[in-house]
Parts: structure tokens; C-alpha cells; sequence
């Protein structure tokens, strides 16, 4: 934030005129309901502005540049690019101030005044074994390693602690105290629902936190309007919260009572969860969805690229500790792309030496000739499909069929050993899913045995960055319009051609609107119609979807998502 005020020659956030897109000053940035557009900046009011201050004197020049939160000298970029915006041309970091800035404010709240001794441990444990999106990797232990929690993590973290609080949270999970103060600060407000107990209230809260920073971080447009209003709405909850601790914080340190005298008002620098009320990301929240009209997603202008490449930036300059260490940089770089390049061929034109050079070295070392190119570039061992889609399949330890219990889930009737006879049933329903999803009508099936798998493993190109990704049975998909909950995986052979199948139960609304959503956290609430189907894998048409277990039969379907790559 700094670092992007100084390019467009504005102020730090620490200025008394500190905001680099509105003239919004410190005591003002914990108003929710400051006026952006009349108190905006606009680019050629902020050139007018400087040029203005060149006929002054000294020091009227540096107190007119001072009220209107301008740097002295003019920055460079204005020369370099005139014609870039100096406002709406530096956007906000949703990472930095969305994940690691309100996502760890948000956390100690919750673990600093919130919860107590029991809450903690019970917060934890639930944590660590909680389901997580599939293409999660696993987070560090809250209660160990908070502190060193990468951007990611504190962005995911967000998410989850919202519905562990829902699905487990009681009120010996608070300090009675903080409960206190909960229903004190929040009471009357009009961002948080009057009827809720006070535990609810806190879920509420940390829900429309998790709400606002998810739709800010995907890569997937989002309505600019409804963006503003689930922002400042969840803005609006972090003061709540951030209140409800700094009375806490206030009612322990201040004296007691003396006769004659009054108590002393603890201030904001005794008490950071005051002053957290009014931080530079907070306001920042103001402004997201002018940013959003002018980039259609602000995921589009965060710097996790930039993060992994100096990450690896440091590697090299650790291991090394050159002299001249931004020529060495610059020559590990062409280096690193000159053999990146190699590995995909780019040169195989134009000198055959090379080639026959890397053959023989993919055959002498190939985990070395693999570690030169990313993962995601590197080919992967697949069964191609009639359609021309690469699918490849793994198991878990064998390839085996499920236990006569989990057999008798499924429906389907069939004998347990590696590979299964279908019954009438099961070659009815393989027939419709070939007809369906494959094209091929008036099936014979010749061959009738099936082996199932408990996942699947593919290169998903409907990221960007073509990530791996692997389905297990209990997986949760949107298939054909219909969210279902995976049985298991099947592959069948036909005319020598393999043909990948999965069974799956669909899942229905728990209720009619609007009771089919959680009244807490406002996500849609599911439950297992009864329905088991056998259909086709055609691997454009399946996305894993995040469900959560919340009791009694029902599902909660997770639409929250932070998107770091």
C-alpha cells in the first residue's frame, strides 16, 4: 500500500490525509457511510491540484500539498505513462488486505478475546480434521503456528472458521465476559439480526467477513453493487467484533474507581482492537467496487505471481550470496527459462544436438529432466476416452471394490471380488449412460465386467494454470445441473476402448425457499433425495464442489472461495 501511494506521488496511509482515492481523513476511516464520490479523488483534479501549488511560496506549497495528502515531488510515472489514471491505475491488493490484513484481525479477535482456554483446544481440534475443498493443501495448527500463516492460509482459514463455529460452537466456547459485551456493542445494531443469542451472533458476524473477502477473491466476475454491499456489510461486522474486544480489553486495564475521580477512557494506542476500527483496510472497503467496475475482478491485480517469483528469487540469492546480486538474478532467470523452454521443445527446430542431448538425458535421469519444467507442464500418464478427453485413473492401494457394506449403499447389487458381473439392473443403466453421455445407442455389451475405483486423477483445464486434480468417492460434484455426492468410479471396456463411468447419489433442496438456507451463515442447505444414478465421465462437464456435513441428514453447500493461483 505504501510502496503504490508513492507511484502515483500520494501519501502513506499513516498521513492525517491518507487515502491515495479519497480525501477521507484518519478519525474518518471507520465511517461506513462516508461518501466517496463527493469526497473522491479524480485524476485530472489531482493534476490541476499539483499544478496549482507550483506559484506558491515554500511553505504554503508544502501545507497545500500536505491538506490534500499530496507528495512534494511530482512521481515519475506521470512522465513515464501521462496518460495512466492515478487513481483507479493503483488498485488494492485483495491478498494483503483482505487475507492477511482483516483475516488475521478477524482471528485475533477469536483467539486473543473470544474464546476461552476450552474454546480454543475444542476450535483446534475441530479445525484440523474439518473437510476442506479438495484442491486445499492442509493448514498449520491455529493454536501453534497463527503467527506464521501464509497469505493463503489466512485467506482459507476466513472461510473455514465460519462454519466450524456453526456446525460445533457453543456458549462454553466464549468467555462469558466477551458474550457480555456481544450483546451490549451489538445490541440495536442494524447489520446484525436482533432475535440471535449472543453465540450466533459472533457466527454471524465472522459469516459476513468470510462473505465480503470471498467476493472480492475470485477470479470470476461479480455484480460492482453486490460486491459494495457484502463488503461494507462485512466491514461492518469486523467493528462489531473488533468492538466487542476493545471493551473487554478496556473493562480489565482500566483502574478502578478512586474516590473524586473519574475513570480514565482507555485510548486507541492502549488498545489495538480500537484502533483496529479504523485501519486503512477497513476504508479501503469503501472503494472495492469502483475498483471492480474498472477491472471486472480484482483477483485480475493481485500480486501472488509476483510473491512466488521473489520467493524464488531469495532461494537463489540465499544459496549463493552473490556480489552483484541482480546480475546474477537476471542471469539464474535466463538461465531457468533457456532450460524450461529446452524441456518443451522450443529449439528442437533448430539445432538437433540439443534434442538428442535432452533424449539422453530424460533417459539417463528423468526425475532430473522432470525437475526442469513446472509441474503443470510436465505430461501426465492418462487413458484417453472415445471423446478425445485425457482422463487417467488412480486407486488407493489396490484396484478393488468397496466392502459388502459400502456395496449395499451404492444400490447396485453387485458380488464382491475385483472385477464384477453386472446384473439387469446395472447393464440397464450402463446402456442409457453410454447412449446419454457417450453417443454410442443401441449398446450390445459384450463385455460385462466393470472395475471400480475409489478416485480419479486429471489435469483440469478449466483453470488456467491446468492444475492436477483428483476426485475421491464421498466427493461432492455439479453434474448435468444436479450437485450429487460420489459412490465410486467405474471403468468399462468396450470394442477395446475404455470408457470411464461414476455412480453417484443427487442431492435436493433441504426445503422451500427460503428455508433451504442456513439463517446464520445464508448458504443453501441440501439433503440426499434417494436417487442413485450411473453416468458417463466426460471431464469438462464435472467440477468438485465443497460441501459440509451439518447434522441431521443435511449438507451445506460451501459457495465461499479464495483463489490463490
Amino acid at each position: 500500500m505504501p510502496q503504490q501511494a508513492a507511484n502515483s506521488g500520494f501519501r502513506s496511509h499513516k498521513a492525517r490525509v491518507g487515502c491515495r482515492t479519497c480525501y477521507c481523513e484518519d478519525h474518518q476511516r471507520e465511517d461506513m457511510t462516508y461518501n466517496v464520490v463527493e469526497n473522491g479523488r479524480y485524476h485530472h483534479e489531482t493534476i490541476a491540484i499539483r499544478e496549482r501549488s507550483l506559484g506558491l511560496p515554500q511553505s504554503r506549497m508544502l501545507a497545500y500539498m500536505k491538506d490534500h495528502g499530496l507528495q512534494e515531488a511530482e512521481p515519475a510515472i506521470v512522465k513515464l505513462a501521462p496518460t495512466l489514471d492515478l487513481i483507479l491505475g493503483r488498485t488494492y491488493d485483495i491478498p494483503h488486505s483482505e487475507w492477511k490484513g482483516i483475516g488475521r484481525l478477524a482471528h485475533e479477535v477469536l483467539f486473543q478475546a473470544a474464546l476461552s482456554a476450552k474454546g480454543i483446544s475444542e476450535y483446534s481440534n475441530s479445525f484440523q480434521w474439518f473437510p476442506t475443498p479438495s484442491s486445499w493443501s492442509r493448514i498449520q495448527n491455529p493454536s501453534k503456528y497463527f503467527g506464521s500463516w501464509s497469505l493463503s492460509e489466512h485467506g482459507r482459514a476466513l472461510i473455514l472458521t465460519p462454519l466450524i463455529l456453526r456446525r460445533y460452537a457453543d456458549t462454553s466456547w466464549f468467555k462469558a465476559d466477551f458474550l457480555r459485551r456481544v450483546n451490549d456493542v451489538m445490541r440495536n445494531q442494524d447489520h446484525i439480526p436482533q432475535e440471535l443469542g449472543s453465540t450466533d451472533k459472533i457466527t454471524y458476524a465472522f459469516g459476513a467477513i468470510a462473505s465480503a473477502v470471498s467476493i472480492v477473491s475470485v477470479t470470476t466476475g461479480a455484480n460492482p453493487d453486490e460486491i459494495e454491499r457484502l463488503v461494507i456489510h462485512g466491514r461492518k461486522c469486523f467493528q462489531s467484533l473488533q468492538r466487542c474486544a476493545a471493551k473487554l480489553a478496556e473493562d480489565d486495564t482500566t483502574p478502578p474507581v478512586v474516590l473524586g475521580k473519574r475513570k480514565r477512557r482507555i485510548t486507541k494506542k492502549e488498545n489495538p482492537f480500537l484502533a483496529n476500527c479504523g485501519l486503512p483496510n477497513v476504508h479501503i472497503g469503501l472503494h472495492l467496487g469502483e475498483f471492480a467496475r474498472e477491472y471486472g475482478t480484482l483477483m485480475n491485480c493481485n500480486v501472488l505471481a509476483g510473491e512466488a517469483k521473489h520467493k524464488v528469487f531469495k532461494t537463489w540469492a540465499d544459496n549463493a550470496s552473490p556480489k552483484n546480486l541482480m546480475s546474477y538474478l537476471f542471469m539464474k532467470e535466463r538461465m531457468s527459462q533457456s532450460l524450461r523452454l529446452l524441456v518443451a521443445g522450443g529449439f528442437d527446430g533448430l539445432d538437433k544436438y540439443v534434442k538428442e542431448a535432452l533424449e539422453r538425458l530424460h533417459k539417463a535421469c528423468p526425475k532430473l529432466f522432470r525437475s526442469l519444467s513446472p509441474q503443470i507442464e510436465q505430461q501426465q500418464d492418462t487413458l484417453e476416452n472415445q471423446t478425445g478427453q485425457i482422463i487417467s485413473l488412480t486407486t488407493q492401494g489396490k484396484i478393488h471394490l468397496w466392502n459388502s457394506s459400502r456395496l449395499r449403499e451404492t444400490g447396485l447389487n453387485i458380488p464382491r471380488h475385483s472385477s464384477v458381473r453386472s446384473d439387469f439392473g446395472l447393464r440397464q443403466q450402463l446402456r442409457q449412460a453410454y447412449a446419454e453421455d457417450y453417443s454410442i445407442e443401441n449398446l450390445v455389451i459384450l463385455e460385462d465386467k466393470i472395475h471400480c475405483f475409489t478416485s480419479i486423477a486429471f489435469d483440469d483445464e478449466s483453470t488456467r494454470s491446468k492444475h492436477r486434480r483428483t476426485l475421491h468417492s464421498g466427493d461432492f460434484i455439479a453434474y448435468g445441473g444436479h450437485y450429487m455426492r460420489v459412490i465410486q468410479f467405474m471403468l468399462h471396456v468396450f470394442n477395446g476402448t475404455k470408457y470411464i463411468f461414476f455412480s453417484a447419489e443427487v442431492l435436493v433442496p433441504a426445503d422451500n425457499p427460503p428455508k433451504d438456507r442456513d439463517p446464520l451463515l445464508g448458504l443453501p442447505l441440501y439433503k440426499p433425495s434417494g436417487h442413485r444414478v450411473l453416468r458417463g465421465l466426460p471431464r469438462v462437464a464435472l467440477s468438485s464442489e465443497y460441501f459440509v456435513d451439518f447434522g441431521n441428514g443435511l449438507y451445506m453447500h460451501c459457495t465461499w472461495r479464495v483463489e490463490d493461483h
